[in-house]
């Protein structure tokens, strides 16, 4: 029994809305639905998570201000 303790959930995105975010900083994409459709078939964060910081233009304090590398693409 958990006592004390309060448990957060994640709320549900739609595949368009990581996209969209991914887009905004900067990262492309050779297909729209090709992205969605990996996106669907594996996990977001073990994608983005795993592997961003190897693109990222450099460190920022926050994860919204991360910017992709010109020319990253997913």
């Amino acid at each position: 029994m958990l006592k004390g303790i309060i448990i957060e959930q994640k709320e549900f995105k739609t595949v368009d809305e990581p996209l969209e975010v991914l887009k905004s900083r900067g990262l492309c994409f050779s297909t729209d639905e090709s992205a969605k459709r990996y996106l669907e078939k594996e996990n977001y964060y073990n994608i983005i998570n795993g592997y961003k910081d190897l693109f990222l233009e450099t460190r920022k304090t926050s994860i919204t201000d991360e910017i992709y590398k010109d020319k990253a693409e997913f």
